[in-house]
């Protein structure tokens, strides 16, 4: 009479004959990879360069975030509902542009160009609002990961390492409109 051990996997119940830790082990692998055979088109990423793993190279739709591409708005939807929190954001690169400083998407597109541009946080973020046309209130600025506050002491030295992120005011359910 064979024994049987329970292991839990994905939230179902796997019974395995507890002969030997190797068929176990086998069995569960079986279990828990069912798809045999090369990955579907559909789950790659990447091509196979270390800039770009795990980055959809050929989707259409991208996210305004974290630059991550999907095929579908669908999935676009779902990424951003389930991995940002369900609000939509964009963000922005500053650089250098003759005098001016210029906002990019993280895809390289032109959003935006200031000239004369502050290195007071509160003024440059008046600017960004007013090249963007929207509030300042829907912008953050932020630099090695910190936001900067309006009442930010220094000024702004290294302008190109600063990150703008524009909340849409838009969930992940109207983000097409």
């Amino acid at each position: 009479q064979a024994t049987f051990s329970q292991e839990r996997s994905r939230h179902t119940l796997l019974l395995v004959p507890a002969s030997s830790p190797t068929k176990q082990l086998a069995a569960m692998f079986r279990f828990m990879n069912p798809l045999p055979g090369p990955m579907p088109a559909s789950a790659r990423s990447g091509d196979g360069t270390i800039a770009n793993v795990g980055l959809r190279i050929r989707g259409a739709c991208q996210c305004q975030e974290c630059n991550q591409r999907f095929d579908t708005e669908k999935a676009l939807q779902l990424h951003v509902k389930y991995i940002h929190g369900d609000k939509v954001f964009r963000v922005m690169t500053l650089s250098k542009a003759d005098a001016d400083l210029q906002g990019s998407s993280l895809g390289g597109q032109e959003l935006f160009r200031v000239r004369k541009a502050s290195t007071k946080v509160q003024e440059l973020r008046g600017q960004i609002s007013e090249a963007l046309d929207c509030h300042p209130l829907f912008l953050s600025l932020f630099q090695h990961g910190s936001e900067l506050n309006d009442d930010h002491a220094n000024s702004l030295d290294d302008i190109e390492a600063i990150t703008v992120r524009q909340d849409l005011g838009r969930d992940s359910n109207h983000m097409f409109d």
